[in-house]
């Protein structure tokens, strides 16, 4: 049962975004969305599914990953099934109705339709036109056309949900259900026609698993944390309780030797044919079920994925394990900041078991990670970094606001003294290293003007609401937001204060302001107020969101991002004027705070879970086009620009098959540019193979971006080719590969599904030779597209999705 991230084509072009860009996953990597299900290829190829419409591949055991999400339906549609009944045909199932076909190794996806909008669990295919597929709402269903059409099996229920189909015969299959109407374990002895509760099993558990080794030797997994084993067909069943979990996977590798899935990273092994289960640690962590495990396809080999996105490899059967993805912690991440080219979070557990409070720093803006020493044994929700030894943290009680003079070696418990020993010290910020305040539960705040060696109560007008966020504009004006909507403001460092007018009771979790008069709030409910008055009035804004919303942070007066509950993500390019939705991947997570660094942002929150985006849309160039031609031993490079900003130079990188980039040449750019700007460069007397090219382009003051990469292969083709385009799915750029083994006429286009002509790629004469182009799709909907190469006679097409 159930990146590296790569980033291709123009990764810096983006001038006018339409919305924050190339989100990637920062912790944990290459995706912190929870896999569901594995299948394993030939050709060492395994692809793990998962959450929020995850599809992963890699080819060499995790060193490189490639990720798709290919549901250009609903973005957040979950994938809990998938089954490849050969190397290329394979389905997937999963949440509203998510149900699709590949034919070409999971490279693309193509939906099914049943009609349903139901939660599809699981599903099993004979072969490639026949199959089940079971899911919530007592549906069974079956298909023996590939899934063109689709025919309801009754069970005898309406309302049970249906987790598990095995097919261990075309004449006999299993379902296991949530309910004892009609029968946890059903059985089909005639094709599928009927099912019946199997007689002889009697756990009273839901039934998550199943799976047969034989027709006599199976086993079935439950919500219980129970293992039920038969030897007979089914006629009888042994249950052994294995503590307290899920248990969601199991494989055998043969009749002795099989492995479970089980909760917080464990797997349990047998080598007696399921008698006896040993608990074995995957090192995955503590409250990383394992929702997968899967053989491979060499000997001994299984795969493992949890929530959380934790991926895990073994050859000896389950008994030892690798890990193959990155990731922090598993516990919330509460803030984040940046300061002096390091980047800090914090956060933890509340569960009194872990006694977790947690920091980390990166000093490459998140590509590496360092645990911090210090650990107060509860959950950091609030930090403030004076400089790369000093820091306070904000954790909770009389004595839970800490000091590091060390760089978070160590930290020191101050004492402001009035919190209660439960209540939450939510914010703390510090105008310098001696004066700070911090604030939380029932409305306690406090300040210090000694480093916090001594603290004094500030009387402020929330009464018992809880204070969750300040703002200190200017040194001496403070701005606090908190429960029941409340908004007060003081002009005097804390002395006297004054309420606002919120508008609203919704709770307000975060304040940003750009200066001592624009300022931004957000809160439950979807609440986003914005003043341009210093707060003498506040507007709530139209955001279209029900979310709660935990974070704001404006990059000046006119972008402003917010974070929140379900993965939501708001942004404004105009002030607050219009707001729109960040389509991600992430729906599951919510999101606590926010950071800007340079030109990205930075989002935490639930899981460990820690993604960048690139949200300034003031990048220094706009790159519409970039392509490679390859004759003979010549490459020549064509880019054109649509608008360039302080754009000094492009230097040309290229790099070998196997080897590594190196710098071969430059062109200069146009400085400052409205009109479109074209470019060429040839690289000359190449020796024959496959080389890579990018773009660096470097502006005035020294700031530089990458380019995608094009791929071209010198010398003279054998034969026409179109290379599949990558990546697929794509938004809104990929590349297009192909071949002319003889010069002439050669035409790409590109065509939409009723056939008519949407983009014209090539439509010239071309030297025989390989060539590579980049095709941007800004313009066009999401969608299937054909693109068809006309040259020397021949014609050929492929096909590719955009996904927006």
């Amino acid at each position: 049962m159930n990146k590296k991230l790569f980033f291709f084509v123009l990764a810096f072009s983006v001038i006018a975004l339409s919305q924050p860009t190339n989100w990637e996953w920062v912790a944990t990597r290459p995706t912190g969305n929870s896999i569901n299900d594995i299948a394993a290829l030939p050709g060492g190829k395994v692809l793990f599914v998962g959450d929020n419409n995850t599809v992963l591949t890699t080819t060499d055991n995790g060193t490189n990953w490639n990720v798709i999400y290919p549901d250009a339906v609903n973005r957040s549609r979950d994938i809990y099934e998938v089954d490849f009944v050969n190397a290329q045909v394979g389905y997937a199932s999963g949440t509203n109705g998510l149900l699709f076909k590949t034919t070409d190794g999971g490279v693309t996806w193509d939906t099914l339709s049943t009609g349903l909008a139901i939660t599809f669990w699981y599903l099993d295919f004979i072969d490639a036109d026949t199959g089940y597929v079971v899911g919530s709402s007592a549906k069974a269903l079956k298909t023996t056309n590939g899934g063109a059409t689709f025919t309801e099996i009754p069970i005898g229920s309406t309302s049970a949900v249906i987790y598990d189909v095995r097919v261990v015969r075309p004449d006999l299959i299993y379902l296991g259900t949530s309910s004892a109407t009609p029968g946890r374990l059903l059985k089909s002895t005639d094709y599928g026609t009927t099912f019946l509760p199997v007689a002889g099993y009697t756990s009273t558990q839901t039934v998550r698993e199943i799976l047969f080794v034989n027709d006599n030797l199976g086993f079935t997994g439950t919500s219980g944390y129970t293992i039920n084993r038969t030897t007979d067909g089914g006629a009888t069943w042994t249950e052994q309780d294995l503590g307290t979990g899920t248990i969601y996977d199991i494989v055998f590798f043969d009749t002795l030797n099989g492995a479970a899935a089980g909760a917080d990273g464990n797997v349990f092994v047998t080598s007696d044919g399921g008698v006896t289960w040993n608990i074995l640690q995957t090192g995955l962590g503590a409250g990383a079920n394992v929702y997968a495990i899967f053989k491979g396809t060499n000997p001994n080999e299984l795969f493992a994925g949890t929530y959380g996105g934790r991926i895990a490899r073994s050859t000896d059967k389950g008994l030892t394990w690798t890990i193959l993805s990155q990731s922090l912690t598993l516990e919330e991440i509460r803030n984040v900041e940046y300061l002096n080219g390091k980047l800090y979070l914090c956060g933890g557990s509340t569960t009194a078991a872990d006694s977790l409070g947690e920091v980390f720093r990166s000093d490459n803006e998140g590509a590496t990670w360092t645990k911090l020493p210090f650990n107060p044994k509860y959950r950091i929700y609030t930090m403030d970094w004076i400089n790369d030894n000093v820091a306070y943290f904000g954790v909770r009680s009389g004595t839970g606001i800490y000091k590091t003079t060390d760089g978070g070696v160590t930290a020191t418990a101050l004492s402001p003294g009035i919190m209660s020993s439960t209540g939450i010290w939510y914010d703390i910020q510090f105008l310098n290293e001696s004066v700070g305040y911090a604030a939380g539960s029932s409305g306690v705040m406090v300040k210090t003007t000694d480093g916090g060696a001594t603290w004094t109560e500030v009387v402020d007008p929330f009464g018992t609401s809880a204070i969750y966020k300040m703002d200190i504009t200017d040194g001496q004006t403070i701005f606090i937001v908190g429960s029941s909507g409340k908004i007060a403001k003081s002009t005097d460092s804390g002395a006297t204060w004054a309420l606002q007018t919120s508008g609203t009771t919704s709770t307000l979790y975060d304040v940003d302001f750009v200066n001592t008069n624009i300022g931004f709030i957000c809160g439950s409910s979807g609440r986003v107020l914005q003043t341009t008055d210093g707060g003498t009035t506040w507007t709530s804004a139209v955001t279209n969101s029900t979310m709660t919303l935990y974070s704001v942070r404006a990059f000046d007066s006119s972008r402003v991002i917010v974070g929140g509950s379900s993965g939501e993500i708001l942004y404004t390019y105009d002030g607050g004027a219009n707001w729109s939705k960040v389509a991600n991947r992430i729906a599951g997570n919510t999101f606590y705070a926010a950071e800007f660094v340079s030109a990205n942002v930075y989002l935490v929150g639930s899981g460990g879970n820690v993604i960048k985006g690139l949200f300034d849309p003031s990048i220094p160039v706009e790159l519409t086009s970039f392509s490679a031609d390859a004759s003979g031993q010549e490459v020549v490079l064509n880019w054109t620009t649509a608008t360039e900003t302080n754009n000094l130079r492009f230097e040309i990188e290229r790099k070998p098959s196997v080897g590594n980039w190196s710098k071969i040449g430059e062109v200069e750019g146009s400085g400052n540019s409205l009109s479109p700007r074209s470019y060429a460069f040839a690289d000359k007397n190449v020796q024959p193979g496959a080389y890579s090219y990018r773009l660096k382009q470097v502006d005035y003051d020294g700031t530089f971006s990458y380019s995608g990469t094009v791929t071209v292969n010198t010398g003279v083709p054998e034969e026409y080719t179109l290379a599949q385009n990558y990546p697929n799915p794509f938004n809104p750029a990929t590349v297009i590969s192909y071949t002319i083994p003889v010069s002439g006429n050669a035409s790409l286009k590109v065509y939409d599904m009723l056939g008519n002509v949407v983009a014209t790629l090539v439509n010239e004469f071309r030297q025989a030779g390989s060539y590579s182009i980049t095709f941007n799709a800004d313009r066009l909907s999401s969608g299937v597209y054909y693109y068809s190469l006309s040259s020397g006679g021949k014609n050929i097409t492929r096909k590719m999705m955009l996904v927006k």
